[in-house]
């Protein structure tokens, strides 16, 4: 029966995750039959997000025979929601605060950072053998009473800054000033895609959908953040971009980015996408970003180029640096891939993929011989960084010829970095570990081309000083597949 004295609005459903969409629904409409403004809407959606997808992920896929329900209802000029949990109870003190300045030991707390972020109160019960509620007010600046029949209450004074003013866009002709802006104020003159230095350049990839940028806005609609999605084609697709202007970095910019950005890359039109990540190892800012989108890192571009100079982001700068190479694992569950790899490197191989969603067959198949004459290669050489990628299309009877001559014309170039890829999709043969050691190349992981195809990916690092030690690496697989590459790395010299 309805309590005239309070009355609510209330959804009853099962525990599942596909009522994301219906519940975060539900609460952005019942705010908006409240006044609520596009602004406030967005901060409920946010909100109602975090806390379902907080609920949903503590429940046991065993224990989901209870009832989910939502209530909402009117708390004086606000708006208030409670939310059901049937699962493990909630250790409120053990759930930290995030903090981008300590992301890794607060990133369990991010969801619920953000709830409490966009709203006015927040907070836990402990209802004993009922389980738990969440429960959350958000004030309205222009509150209208709906379900109680009484005069309009006074309006309080709204806090229009809790979640710094900031909104998420996708970037128009009209962002491309301040997109330039941006990666100067972050990067100065270091960033590695030099079309954000040409303004016709840039202009033309966001008409064009070679990149997709989304973009955190002050008040005054000023350019503060990015992150973006280049495309290789509408197939592949790399995540990066990442940037905060330094004013901004202990906001919860980055966060909203990361969020939105999640949100956009799970899109219908992007289901069939395959996202990959290369982020830079002198840090683990960027790579505990990726945790959020769940990236399984998957290789190790060493040495590539000299540092990035991050404005307001302190790094040693004597060495050069590499980049860790991952995919996006959320949308890759159910695809299946044959991958060819030679026996001695089988065992990490499979590891990585264990954590991608892939179900890959890794064999360990061998020929005798090559399957054609001629070997064919694609050399793309960055004189500036001083890398030579070569990627060989197709290993023939000449092999060993080729890959001797191409590693001493190299290194007679100036090239001290040779990153040779080499294709996974065929059955190899016998000698190529040996042809491949005997000219100081090295495994490091996988590596995809544009066109989807996959490799293996082995390094020649010349005479370079490299120190394993300066790869810094969040992921504890990344750190064991950094441990397997250095092992293979001081084989060669022993």
């Amino acid at each position: 029966m309805l309590d005239h004295a309070n009355p609510i609005v209330s959804l009853v459903l099962p525990y599942k995750m596909e009522f994301l969409n219906v519940v975060v629904a539900f609460v952005a409409e019942i705010g908006q039959s409240l006044g609520a403004s596009e602004k406030e809407k967005g901060h409920l959606r946010l909100a109602a997000e975090e806390v379902f997808n907080y609920i949903m992920e503590a429940l046991p896929a065993s224990e989901n025979a209870e009832v989910f329900y939502l209530r909402g209802e009117e708390d004086g000029d606000a708006v208030k929601f409670t939310f059901s949990y049937h699962s493990t109870p909630i250790n409120v003190r053990a759930t930290p605060e995030f903090a981008v300045s300590d992301i890794e030991t607060t990133l369990e707390g991010l969801g619920l950072s953000l709830a409490k972020r966009v709203t006015d109160s927040f907070e836990c019960i402990n209802c004993g053998s009922d389980g738990w509620l969440i429960v959350f007010t958000k004030r309205l600046g222009e509150f209208q009473s709906v379900l109680h029949s009484k005069a309009e209450p006074e309006k309080a004074d709204v806090d229009t800054k809790q979640d710094g003013g900031l909104h998420i866009t996708r970037a128009v002709s009209r962002h491309v000033p301040q997109l330039m802006d941006l990666v100067y104020r972050t990067y100065r003159y270091s960033y590695a895609k030099n079309y954000f230095y040409n303004e016709a350049g840039l202009q033309k990839a966001i008409e064009e959908e070679k990149l997709i940028a989304l973009v955190a806005e002050d008040g005054e609609e000023k350019a503060i953040g990015c992150i973006i999605a280049f495309f290789d084609s509408p197939q592949l697709a790399e995540i990066g971009g990442a940037m905060i202007d330094p004013g901004h970095r202990s906001g919860p910019g980055i966060m909203l980015l990361a969020r939105q950005c999640r949100r956009l890359i799970g899109e219908e039109a992007f289901k069939n996408t395959l996202f990959y990540s290369r982020t830079v190892t002198s840090h683990t800012y960027s790579q505990q970003l990726n945790k959020l989108y769940k990236f399984a890192p998957l290789g190790l571009r060493l040495s590539v180029y000299e540092h990035a100079r991050f404005v307001g982001i302190a790094t040693e700068q004597e060495y050069r640096e590499s980049l860790l190479f991952g995919i996006l694992s959320s949308n890759m569950k159910g695809r299946e891939l044959q991958l060819y790899v030679p026996p001695e490197h089988r065992q990490m191989v499979r590891d990585l993929f264990a954590n991608t969603g892939i179900a890959a067959e890794i064999s360990a198949e061998e020929l005798a011989d090559a399957t054609c004459v001629c070997t064919n290669i694609t050399r793309i050489g960055n004189e500036k960084k001083k890398v030579m990628e070569i990627q060989v299309n197709e290993i023939g009877n000449d092999f060993a010829a080729v890959l001797k001559k191409e590693t001493f014309a190299i290194q007679q170039d100036g090239f001290v970095t040779c990153l040779l890829a080499i294709p996974a999709d065929k059955a190899l043969p016998a000698e190529i570990g040996k042809v491949l050691k005997d000219n100081k190349y090295f495994f490091s992981g996988l590596h995809i081309s544009t066109k989807n195809r996959w490799f293996l990916l082995y390094t020649n690092l010349y005479y370079q000083r490299f120190q394993f030690a300066n790869v810094k690496l969040y992921d504890l697989i990344a750190q064991e597949l950094l441990h397997y590459i250095e092992k293979e790395y001081l084989a060669m010299y022993q």
